[in-house]
């Protein structure tokens, strides 16, 4: 696998998902051991990079989902600041109610105008937790709406539902503000 200043796509990836969290440039360079000059041409590099592997590959793009989701590879797999787990990060979003609510929310507002990351702030939330949360309810529907299962339509109504009753809740909202 390339490196560009000794980083690896993995860490890369982590190193993403953990500005998206609110680590600082400082603290990712000490961890990467980069001044900030070389951390900012790692960064760059590493987008266009990013870009070329996505597409001849469509498999980085589900190695990316995977590490951004959770972090602890490479330089970071030591990291000692805190990053909430997985199962932390969940508890935050319990149930597929509570995902759909979150997500028609900062969907149709930015329809509106304003900036889904406030929108996550207002759950505290960050973008990466974000994504950790998105990423399992996207598994978990994948899971649950199985076309070969026998309750498969039942499922489907279910979720369906679940999803209009949030996208009205959130159209109704913004539309009359």
């Amino acid at each position: 696998m390339n490196t560009i200043n000794g980083v690896t796509f993995d860490e890369f990836v982590a190193l993403s998902s953990h500005l998206s969290q609110g680590f600082t440039e400082e603290q990712i360079g000490e961890i990467l051991q980069l001044d900030p000059p070389a951390l900012t041409q790692t960064i760059e590099q590493w987008n266009i990079k990013l870009g070329e592997l996505m597409a001849e590959d469509i498999s980085y793009t589900t190695r990316f989902s995977e590490i951004f989701a959770n972090p602890k590879v490479g330089r970071f797999a030591q990291n000692t600041n805190e990053v909430m787990t997985d199962e932390e990060v969940l508890q935050k979003v319990p149930s597929l109610a509570h995902y759909f609510d979150i997500f028609f929310n900062a969907s149709i507002a930015s329809q509106y105008g304003f900036d889904p990351i406030e929108i996550y702030k207002v759950y505290d939330l960050n973008v990466g937790q974000w994504a950790v949360v998105a990423n399992y309810y996207d598994r978990y529907n994948i899971a649950k709406l199985d076309t070969e299962a026998e309750n498969y339509q039942e499922q489907f109504h279910k979720a369906k539902e679940l999803m209009d009753e949030f996208k009205d809740k959130w159209e109704t909202f913004y539309s009359n503000r």
